[in-house]
């Protein structure tokens, strides 16, 4: 959806800077909890899937995919 209310027709005419901003406004607007925005991020995010095979960083966890080495709980350093 655009700031005019209606959903991009054909979401691979996008760039994919152009892609990657317009989910991430998306995901800013579900996180605010806009009407329809839930659905529209998802398609953002699926066509994401699709370009780009995989995950990305739009939806990439947190930190790193290895294991942390387990420390005592006093020493944080």
């Amino acid at each position: 959806m655009n700031p005019t209310g209606t959903v991009h027709a054909d979401l691979e005419t996008l760039t994919n800077k152009d892609l990657i901003s317009a989910t991430r406004r998306w995901q800013s607007r579900r996180g605010e909890r806009l009407p329809d925005a839930e659905r529209v991020a998802s398609l953002y995010e699926d066509e994401m899937n699709r370009r780009f095979g995989g995950p990305t960083t739009v939806k990439a966890p947190l930190g790193s995919d290895e294991p942390r080495k387990a420390q005592p709980w006093w020493n944080f350093w």
